[in-house]
C-alpha cells in the first residue's frame, strides 16, 4: 500500500470506533470554522486601520511635494517683488521725465 499501510481490507472482525472519528472529525470542523471566524474577523480590522492611514496620508501632503510647492511660491514672491521694484523705477523715471516735460 502506499502509506506502508498492511491491513486487509476483506477483514471484517477489525473494531471500528466510528463514534469517536466521528466526533474528532466534528471537533475538528468546528475549530476550522472558528479559526475561519478569527481569521475574517482579523482581517476586518487590519481593513480598517488601512483604510484609516489611507485617510490620515490624504489629509497631508507627501513632504517632497511640500517643500517644492514651498520652493515654488519663494520663487514667484521673488520673480514678482523684483517685478515691483523694477515697475517702481520705471514709473518714477517716467514722473520724471514728465515732470521736466511738462514743468521744467
Amino acid at each position: 500500500m502506499p502509506n506502508g499501510y498492511n491491513r486487509d481490507i476483506t477483514k471484517t472482525d477489525h473494531k471500528c470506533t466510528q463514534g469517536a472519528t466521528m466526533a474528532m472529525i466534528c471537533e475538528k470542523l468546528e475549530n476550522l470554522e472558528k479559526t475561519i471566524a478569527d481569521i475574517k474577523c482579523d482581517q476586518k480590522e487590519q481593513l480598517e486601520k488601512l483604510e484609516a492611514i489611507q485617510l490620515s496620508l490624504a489629509s497631508r501632503p507627501d513632504a517632497k511635494l511640500l517643500q517644492k510647492t514651498i520652493a515654488k511660491v519663494n520663487a514667484h514672491d521673488i520673480y514678482f517683488g523684483l517685478i515691483g521694484v523694477a515697475l517702481g523705477f520705471i514709473i518714477g523715471w517716467l514722473t520724471g521725465v514728465l515732470d521736466r516735460f511738462f514743468f521744467g
